[in-house]
């Protein structure tokens, strides 16, 4: 009976915390009966009636505190899906006015997909030119340079990825963790763990995750794009393998799978055009090929707007002032100081500091989470651009040796596409 009468104890301070006016008037009026009972209970003279009184209140408490919680929580997703609903509404209008629909030949340079913008590389996936005149180069061309041959590489990139259910989940996530409401739970869960610290291992545990990729958990906005980013990186170096395994073999079946038939016919098309050119003849030594690699990796970098955007978002954590840096030193060291103060400073300071982090991003364990997301997604990007970079020099090579123009020019081209025209020259002189 007395462990019954603690655990009864227990749940009168938890239910306690729930007895504020936003439940209603009902359970503020059910405390007040409950609390009355409790003190009786503590100064040892209440009844057996009482008691079992006590634990009845208990549990209806316990019972309208889950409800209201219940009801706030679907109160909670309908808002969050009326704002992810007008989202979409508005991302459709925007298609409609300006015509930025997959696969209409949009601004590659501009972010989509969660900020990911495919390789800058310009691929048609028709015929025609834009006047409705057939698209036929040059037949006498000799190859030997860069390719004037034109792929829409984004846009079979959009073919590729928009039936992919884990990009689609990855993506669904991202819009969910952009919205304002799931900011300010997200910037709420930091702050009560500043205040209580509840969340254990939790970060430490996620940061070995990401680092060692064993895991990814799509329960914040950095852990969402990094999904996103990391699953597009994958697609876009399988469709450049299946372009060149095409143009090198003649074997589609890959390609079928990614984008369809009717873009791969198309994209078939347009390459019979190339067969019975000749292409120049040459080998590069080992160090040559190493040079031009490092060249082109380079050059692709230096270009890549997804980079740079990390990049960017990277330097807000590594790029201070001296006033700013001193300032960083000296006032949460005052005001961690005065929130030991056994009276109302305490609280106050320790408030008035975690609004300090807030200003500045967040707390330091917040912010490395943050930074182990943005370095992974980076690291991603850039395993992209070397791995492709090596696959277009050796296609390159293997063109040249097999005397194969279609394999040499979809190289070039997509050569061209990672860097410019110039360094292109540059790399295949």
């Amino acid at each position: 009976m007395e462990m019954k009468k603690l655990i009864s104890l227990l749940c009168c301070v938890f239910t306690s915390l729930l007895c504020f006016p936003a439940f209603g008037d009902e359970l503020s009026d059910m405390c007040a009966k409950r609390d009355a009972i409790f003190n009786k209970i503590t100064r040892g003279n209440a009844t057996d009636q009482e008691e079992q009184e006590f634990e009845s209140l208990t549990s209806q408490m316990d019972a309208l505190a889950n409800k209201k919680i219940e009801d706030n929580t679907k109160r909670s997703e309908e808002l969050n899906n009326r704002l992810e609903t007008a989202i979409r509404h508005k991302e459709q209008a925007l298609r409609f006015l300006f015509g930025n629909t997959p696969g209409s030949g949009e601004n590659l340079g501009t972010p989509r997909q969660g900020g990911l913008t495919p390789l800058q590389v310009s691929i048609p996936s028709r015929t025609l030119n834009p006047d409705g005149t057939p698209n036929v180069l040059d037949k006498n061309h000799l190859v030997g340079g860069v390719s004037s041959l034109n792929i829409q590489l984004g846009n079979l990139l959009d073919l590729g990825i928009k039936d992919d259910p884990r990009i689609n989940e990855a993506g669904q996530a991202v819009a969910k963790y952009s919205t304002t409401l799931q900011k300010f739970i997200a910037d709420g869960k930091d702050w009560a763990n500043y205040m209580i610290p509840w969340k254990g291992f939790g970060p430490s545990s996620e940061a070995a995750d990401i680092i060692l990729d064993e895991k990814v958990k799509l329960h914040s906005l950095g852990s969402a794009q990094y999904q996103q980013q990391r699953l597009i990186d994958e697609v876009h170096v399988s469709l450049v393998t299946n372009i060149l395994q095409l143009a090198m073999t003649g074997d589609d079946a890959g390609l079928k799978a990614q984008i369809g038939e009717a873009a791969t016919k198309d994209l078939v098309d347009g390459l019979q055009q190339y067969n019975g050119q000749s292409v120049d003849q040459g080998t590069w030594d080992i160090k040559t090929r190493q040079d031009k690699q490092r060249l082109l990796l380079t050059a692709a970098i230096e270009k890549d707007s997804v980079i740079q955007d990390l990049m960017n978002k990277l330097h807000k954590y590594n790029r201070h002032g001296k006033a700013s840096m001193t300032i960083s030193h000296i006032l949460p060291m005052i005001l961690g100081t005065v929130s030991l103060v056994p009276n109302m400073a305490g609280p106050a300071a320790k408030g008035a500091l975690y609004t300090y982090y807030y200003m500045t991003g967040g707390t330091e364990d917040v912010k490395l989470l943050k930074e182990i997301y943005l370095d992974r997604r980076l690291e991603s990007r850039v395993n992209v651009l070397s791995e492709e970079s090596h696959l277009l020099l050796e296609s390159v090579s293997i063109a040249k040796n097999t005397n194969n123009p279609v394999l040499y020019n979809v190289s070039t081209s997509l050569i061209s596409g990672m860097t410019s025209p110039e360094k292109a020259t540059e790399v295949l002189k």
